[in-house]
């Protein structure tokens, strides 16, 4: 997994809408939206992202492998 899409997926979760950490941007979060990982909302000076079903599965997949190596 590349590693801005990993930093914008762990910085969000399921319930809450919050804006993507520093050092990711635009591409990456629309990268996320098109693959269905995050849903995005608002105008792209207040853009808000939330995990979806999918991104929440990758993170955890992602994060196990992670403590495995």
């Amino acid at each position: 997994m590349n590693q801005r899409l990993w930093w914008l997926l762990s910085a969000l979760d399921r319930r809450a809408w919050r804006q993507s950490p520093k050092g990711t941007g635009l591409k990456t979060a629309n990268i996320a939206v098109e693959h269905g990982l995050i849903l995005a909302r608002g105008d792209w000076s207040e853009r808000r992202y939330r995990l979806t079903a999918l991104g929440g599965e990758a993170v955890s997949l992602h994060a196990n492998k992670q403590g495995k190596g």
